[in-house]
């Protein structure tokens, strides 16, 4: 009975060693995760300080504003006779209802112009 409890004494006593352990790994790997933690807050902070851009003087560039062009394409013999409505059209709803544009009534002939003719026709309008 006595050697009973002597090794019931001396497993609680490895036991408790053997917590104890534990313990300390535990108290040692928290320890290491705050390290690590406050080495990258402070070269995250360093880098920063080096680093450091004033977004209060950044100014992005002006954006430049640009008319918007209508052409509107009528048939030179039909515009002689609607000219006055087809130019307060142009002027009070196209250019009232599209912020920024400029309407431009163009009277053509139908017979002569293709499509290939008005395209490059509005192209030329537009890239000057």
């Amino acid at each position: 009975m006595q050697k009973q409890k002597q090794i019931f004494c001396v497993d609680v006593i490895l036991h408790r060693k053997a917590v104890k352990k534990n313990k300390n790994m535990d108290q040692s790997k928290k320890n290491f995760g705050i390290r690590i933690f406050l080495i990258i807050y402070g070269v995250s902070y360093i880098l920063n300080s080096v680093f450091f851009v004033d977004r209060k003087k950044v100014v992005a560039e002006n954006t430049t504003t640009s008319t918007n062009l209508v052409a509107i394409l009528i048939d030179k013999d039909l515009y002689e006779n609607i000219k006055s409505n087809i130019q307060s059209y142009a002027t009070d709803y196209i250019q009232q209802k599209i912020s920024n544009s400029k309407a431009i009534v163009l009277p053509i002939n139908t017979k002569t112009f293709k499509a290939p003719d008005i395209t490059k026709m509005l192209e030329n309008m537009y890239f000057d």
